[in-house]
């Protein structure tokens, strides 16, 4: 092996075993560029959320796989997708309780573990990783249109379902096609598990072409009974 495959070889050999703290979650899929807040409540959370304010401030979270709950208290089972988050803001409570938020950093590849999944000393749950490279759309005017579909469709479905919460529309009018995919991805009501096959998806055309259908299909009911809404109580035509 010469050397600069020797040094190819061992980069990324030492990507693939960063060992960073993971937290699963049975309902939450997070995705890069997105802003995600917790409430750290169980004593190894805690302790987790405390080191990584104190460290490089990087975790892991992950959705927890069907059937968590006959262990979770041990190492059940997570998705090897999942999203590498920096802490961006930390609050500790007066009974030890901790809020913070996470920034979505990129995507990672939770590998198999070597040996214990617990640090030495530690409650929390540690697992090396490594970067899932995701592919970004070539600029076209088809890429530019898939853009504007997923940004009016979700515009119109938080119109008409009446969600008006700031976090659904912190997304700004130049937001790169994957932020505004992965926004979306984060805040529109869809299953853990159909999130998960979104994140899942390497190539991010293909992501925000699945996301479209999905919008299109939310839209058709509320649609529908933006129609019925119209009627009035005594409009014959209801009977």
């Amino acid at each position: 092996m010469d050397r600069r495959h020797a040094r190819a070889h061992g980069h990324r050999r030492s990507r693939s075993l960063r060992r960073i703290p993971i937290f699963p979650l049975p309902g939450t899929v997070f995705f890069p560029h997105v802003a995600l807040p917790l409430h750290l409540f169980e004593p190894r959370y805690r302790q987790m959320g405390e080191d990584a304010s104190k460290g490089d401030g990087l975790l892991v979270v992950v959705l927890l796989k069907p059937g968590w709950k006959r262990d979770y208290e041990g190492t059940p089972a997570v998705h090897k997708m999942a999203t590498l988050g920096r802490l961006v803001e930390h609050e500790r409570l007066e009974d030890g309780r901790l809020n913070i938020v996470l920034r979505g950093v990129e995507r990672v590849r939770i590998l198999e573990p070597e040996a214990s999944e617990l640090a030495e000393g530690k409650l929390y749950r540690v697992r090396s990783i490594e970067t899932a490279r995701e592919h970004p759309p070539e600029p076209s005017e088809a890429t530019s249109a898939l853009l504007r579909a997923v940004r009016s469709r979700w515009k119109e479905l938080l119109h008409k379902s009446g969600r008006f919460e700031p976090e659904s529309q912190r997304v700004s009018e130049d937001a790169s096609f994957e932020e505004l995919v992965n926004h979306v991805a984060t805040f529109v009501d869809l299953p853990p598990h159909v999130k998960q096959e979104l994140l899942d998806e390497d190539n991010l055309i293909i992501r925000a072409a699945r996301l479209e259908g999905h919008l299109d299909e939310q839209l058709k009911f509320w649609r529908t009974l933006s129609r019925f809404r119209a009627f009035s109580p005594d409009d014959p035509s209801v009977n």
